[in-house]
C-alpha cells in the first residue's frame, strides 16, 4: 500500500457521521451468539450470520469499514462473491484483525501481553491480497489500581496509600469517594481530547441521563422495555440489590 492509498483509506474510515464495524469475533465468541438463537456453530452458519449483515441495505451510508476475522476474510457469500468484495461493492472498507489474542505476561498474571508479531509481514500481505485495507492490533493495558462497584471504588480510595488520584466514575460516586477521603486530591479523569463529546466521565451526558424522573416514566408507561437473556437478568439484579442496599446503608 503506498503513501496515497493509506492516506485516501484513513480519511475514508473517519468520514462524518460513520462507524466501524468489529466483526471479528472468534470461532468461539461466534458459538456463544449462534448459541443463544438455538444455530448451530459450523462455518457456513457464521458465515450466513456475517453475509445477513454485510448485505443490510444502505449500510455504506453509516459504516465506513469492517473489521473481518481471519477466516471471514477467505469466505465467499453463499451466491459466490467474495465477501471482502461484496463490502467493497457497498463502499465499505474490508480490515482485519491481525494480532493473535491477549495472554498472561509470565510472572505478572495481572498483565496482558499480545501475541502475533511473529509471522506479522507475511500475514499482512496475504491480507491485502484478499481484499483488507486496514487493520486492527488489539493490545490490553492494565493500569487501574482498582476497579468495582461504588462500595468497592470508595473503599480503594480510603486503603490506597497514594495522596492523589485520578478517578474515572460518574459525579454522584466521584462525591461520595471525596466525602470518604478528604485528605486525599482525587482528580477527574479526562476524556479524549477535543473530540470528545463530554470533558470527562464525571460529566458524561448519556449516564445522566438516566435521572430518576426518566425512570420513574420508563416504570409508568412501560416504555423504553429492553429485553435480556435471562441469566444477564439475574446478574443485573445482584448488582441493583447491591445498589439499592449500599443507598439503605447511606440513609441510616
Amino acid at each position: 500500500m503506498n503513501k496515497q492509498e493509506l492516506s485516501a483509506t484513513a480519511n475514508a474510515m473517519v468520514a462524518d457521521n460513520k462507524g466501524l464495524l468489529a466483526a471479528d469475533e472468534s470461532t468461539g465468541t461466534m458459538g456463544k451468539r449462534l448459541d443463544s438463537i438455538g444455530v448451530e456453530n459450523v462455518e457456513d452458519n457464521r458465515r450466513d450470520y456475517r453475509e445477513m449483515m454485510f448485505r443490510s441495505e444502505g449500510i455504506g451510508n453509516y459504516i465506513s469499514g469492517v473489521i473481518l476475522y481471519d477466516e471471514t476474510l477467505r469466505q465467499n457469500a453463499a451466491d459466490g462473491t467474495p465477501l471482502a468484495k461484496l463490502l467493497n461493492d457497498t463502499g465499505v472498507i474490508p480490515g482485519i484483525k491481525v494480532d493473535m489474542g491477549a495472554k498472561d505476561l509470565p510472572g505478572r498474571p495481572a498483565e496482558k501481553i499480545t501475541e502475533g508479531l511473529d509471522g506479522l509481514p507475511g500475514r499482512v500481505e496475504e491480507y491485502y491480497n484478499l481484499g483488507a485495507r486496514f487493520a486492527k492490533w488489539r493490545a490490553v493495558i492494565d493500569i487501574a489500581d482498582a476497579v468495582g462497584s461504588t462500595s468497592q471504588l470508595i473503599a480503594a480510595a480510603a486503603s490506597l496509600p497514594q495522596s492523589k488520584m485520578i478517578v474515572a466514575t460518574d459525579r454522584g460516586i466521584f462525591f461520595k469517594m471525596q466525602q470518604a477521603v478528604p485528605d486525599k486530591e482525587l482528580l477527574v479523569a479526562p476524556t479524549g481530547g477535543s473530540g470528545a463529546t463530554c470533558r470527562s466521565c464525571a460529566s458524561c451526558p448519556w449516564m445522566g441521563m438516566n435521572g430518576l424522573e426518566n425512570l420513574l416514566t420508563a416504570l409508568e408507561q412501560g416504555s423504553n422495555e429492553v429485553f435480556v437473556d435471562t441469566q444477564v437478568g439475574i446478574k443485573a439484579m445482584k448488582s441493583l440489590g447491591r445498589m439499592i442496599d449500599f443507598r439503605n446503608q447511606q440513609n441510616t
